[in-house]
């Protein structure tokens, strides 16, 4: 799954893409978002397939900008939350 989300960010997204074109490519992705002023990243993840449930393992998607608002880099990151 994390290659997979790589692979998505990095034929979608280039440096130097606008906030407007990383806004469309979160909401056609479906992925849960905001931004975070104070580390210029969006922070997504994706949705729970199950509502209600809780899941163990997921992944975060950090989205960095510049001072401009462009697309500078991305991490994908494991998280892992007890029940």
């Amino acid at each position: 799954m994390k290659k997979r989300i790589t692979s998505e960010v990095e034929s979608n997204l280039q440096v130097g893409d606008s906030t407007t074109d990383i806004v469309e490519f979160l909401e056609k992705q479906k992925w849960i978002y905001d931004f975070d002023r104070h580390l210029n990243r969006f922070q997504a993840r994706l949705p729970d397939k199950n509502a209600g449930t809780t899941s163990i393992h997921k992944y975060q998607i950090y989205l960095y900008v510049d001072d401009e608002g462009r697309f500078s880099r991305f991490d994908v990151v494991d998280v892992f939350n007890s029940v």
